[in-house]
């Protein structure tokens, strides 16, 4: 169709050309082309933007989350280190022989403890 319209200009004038009914039949139908072209390319291009803007959201929404549940992670790690700090005060020689002296009255033995064998031995 382009080598025909090309042949037209070489051989006629452009007052000719525009009065020509084939010519103005083949651009016609070559705008009337490149007009559905022209839409389903915007079309196109709209949804390509479409699914990047919301692959840009979701993306931006699984990184918050990520950062919520990363500072809750160390909320209760050191939640963890507390109570095990807390453990150790509690389990803490020290503490339990000031417990036994106080409240249930009892004394310290100058003599070591003795080792008792089992009897199925």
């Amino acid at each position: 169709m382009l080598s025909f319209i090309n042949n037209k200009f070489k051989t006629k004038e452009l007052s000719e050309l525009v009065s020509d009914k084939e010519v103005q039949s083949a651009m016609k139908s070559w705008l009337s082309l490149n007009r559905w072209s022209v839409f389903l390319f915007l079309i196109l291009i709209s949804g390509l933007m479409i699914f990047y803007v919301s692959n840009v959201l979701a993306i931006n929404k699984l990184a918050e989350d990520i950062r919520v549940l990363e500072k809750k992670e160390k909320r209760i790690e050191y939640r963890k280190r507390m109570v095990e700090a807390e453990v150790i005060e509690l389990q803490s020689a020290e503490r339990i022989c000031k417990i036994a002296e106080e409240k249930l009255n009892m004394v310290k033995s100058d003599e070591f403890p003795n080792i008792l064998k089992k009897i199925n031995e």
